[in-house]
This record gives C-alpha cells, structure tokens and sequence, in this order.
C-alpha cells in the first residue's frame, strides 16, 4: 500500500511537472508569435513609407513653397510658449473672416465702457 501511494505522488509529482513545461513551452510560443508579429508590423510601416515616399516629398516641398514653415517659425519666435500644434485644430468660417475689413480693429466694434 505505502508503495501504490510512493507511485500515486510520483505520478501527480511528473504530472505537474509535465503541466509546467507545457505552460513554459506556451508562454515561449506565444513570446516568439508577439516578436514575428512586431517585425511583420516595423516591415509594413518602413514599406507604407517608402511607397508613399514620393508623395510626401512634394506634400512639404508644396507647404514650404506656401511658406508654411516660414509662418511657423514665425509664430514660434513671437509667441516661444504657445503650442504651435493648436493652429492646425482651428477651423474658420466664413462669416468670422468677413466680419472685419482689413483696416478695422476689433476692439473698435466692442460697445464703449464708461469710466
């Protein structure tokens, strides 16, 4: 009897241990799957790239002949804490623009305070 219960928590004992090295050898696969998908996605990105190569090029040659950058720097000599990043948010509409002649101020159309 105390040889079948030796054989029975051998057997539990190799069980385990067997258990473990499957979990070792799923956690290695599952590594090695995370590692080829990452560079199958660094490929993608640097070919993504190269195709459209091109046409980013002319893209900045065309803001630059607009004189893009020039207002940018520009705008981050005068204002050197101001995120320059926010103007691409603004959207301006028509009738904002229209309000005001070149030559009018806005702080003229404010209603006069009494002092």
């Amino acid at each position: 009897m105390i040889v079948l219960d030796e054989i029975r928590y051998e057997s539990h004992d190799l069980e385990s241990q067997l258990q473990l090295s499957d979990i070792s050898i799923f956690e290695t696969a599952t590594f090695k799957a995370k590692i080829r998908y990452r560079s199958k996605i660094k490929v993608a990105r640097v070919t993504a790239v190269e195709e459209k190569k091109d046409e980013i090029l002319k893209l900045g040659r065309r803001l630059a002949y607009d004189g893009y950058n020039f207002c940018l720097k520009k705008m981050a000599k005068a204002y050197p804490k101001f995120d320059i990043e926010v103007l691409e948010n603004i959207d301006f509409s028509e009738a904002e623009s229209e309000e005001f002649k070149d030559n009018d101020d806005p702080e003229d159309s404010v209603a006069p305070t009494d002092l």
